[in-house]
């Protein structure tokens, strides 16, 4: 699996966050079925980007906990750092990771209601002209 930076993870998350923040097109546009189908297939495509884009953040947040322990072990060991304040520690340093997990969950939901949505839509216009 590929490792993305933080940078292109989170310029990642922007872009599928603005594209779902789009509304749907208007019934009465020309090739609005066209344009559902569009957003389908993109939506189909972003729930599977970000199910990859979240491990990969879930990756380095366990990156994160392992150096950062690694480097604590002593003082740990030693009493000198109560375990909270050692799990506060690894809180903090993975907090940007942990932000970009969080993201890709909720573009993955999203994604998902919307695509659950269309599929609706598609439903109730192929029922109507049915009638």
């Amino acid at each position: 699996m590929r490792e993305y930076t933080i940078e292109e993870l989170t310029n990642k998350a922007e872009r599928m966050l603005d594209f779902l923040q789009k509304p749907l097109p208007k019934n009465d546009t020309p090739d609005y079925h066209d344009l559902l189908i569009k957003r389908l297939d993109t939506l189909n495509v972003a729930m599977t980007q970000s199910g990859e884009y979240r491990t990969a953040a879930e990756y380095k947040i366990e990156c994160v906990i392992d150096g950062e322990i690694g480097d604590k072990i002593g003082e740990i060991m030693d009493g000198k750092l109560a375990t909270s304040t050692v799990n506060m520690w690894i809180k903090s340093k993975a907090r940007e990771w942990s932000r970009l997990r969080n993201a890709f969950d909720r573009i993955n939901a999203s994604s998902v209601h919307q695509i659950d949505a269309i599929r609706s839509i598609l439903s109730w216009e192929k029922a109507k002209i049915n009638l």
